[in-house]
């Protein structure tokens, strides 16, 4: 049932075109990145949709660097989002 939430907020997000999911919660986090993979794959869906926490995206409006934020540890990387926002 987790799943198949998590894959309806996940289809909405990425037709939207929005350029990540932003969260605050470390279960979220897991729900949404961690079983991204499980849940495209169990529903026949072919998403991506970044996952990145609220404090990493305040720190880019604060001028932080996506290495500093810990970008790189994303398990889908957030290009688009960082392309918009580091240039």
């Amino acid at each position: 049932v987790a799943n198949a939430l998590a894959a309806t907020k996940l289809i909405d997000v990425a037709s939207t075109g929005a350029h990540a999911l932003v969260l605050v919660c470390p279960f979220c986090n897991v729900m949404y990145e961690g079983q991204q993979k499980k849940i495209v794959k169990a529903a026949g869906l072919d998403l991506k949709v970044p996952v990145v926490y609220y404090p990493q995206i305040l720190g880019l409006a604060l001028g932080l660097s996506s290495e500093q934020l810990g970008f790189k540890l994303n398990r889908v990387k957030p290009a688009g989002l960082l392309k918009i926002v580091e240039g």
